[in-house]
């Protein structure tokens, strides 16, 4: 069971159900139960959403989705709402700084880093939200 279930997790059988069941060759009965081991391991995962797309806006999880996804440990339908949430910029980030306050902070000097990516990462935001931070920044010294 457990080797199924990594299999699974590691998207190895596909989508949906049925095709994961024909291509792992098992009985309907059986892979209910590699189905609640991977629903299991999928639950222990104590991080929301939200916290796991800040992680991954951090550079935390490496690069690559596979690798992402692995180093998370969450299934690929949970990685893709990861994802989304990362490349939606409303990841719940930046310590809950506005756009503006976070120019701020860069104009001031505020003990931000230089160069944009690790500035990206020390407000822990997405790249689409660190551009929105970089266009007011420019904005407002032109």
């Amino acid at each position: 069971m457990s080797e199924m279930a990594d299999e699974v997790i590691a998207g190895k059988h596909g989508s949906g159900h049925e095709n994961r069941r024909q291509s792992l060759g098992i009985s309907q009965s059986k892979y209910e139960k590699v189905r609640a081991e991977v629903n299991r391991r999928a639950s222990g995962n104590s991080k929301s959403v939200d916290e796991m797309a800040k992680e991954v806006s951090q550079g935390l999880h490496g690069n690559g989705h596979a690798n992402r996804r692995k180093s998370l440990g969450v299934s690929k339908a949970t990685y893709e709402k990861v994802r989304a949430k990362v490349n939606g910029g409303s990841v719940s980030s930046g310590g809950g700084k506005s756009v503006k306050q976070m120019a701020d902070e860069i104009i001031n000097g505020k003990g931000i880093p230089n160069g944009h990516e690790a500035r990206r990462k020390h407000f822990g935001i997405s790249k689409a939200k660190y551009e929105q931070v970089r266009a007011e920044v420019n904005r407002r010294l032109s």
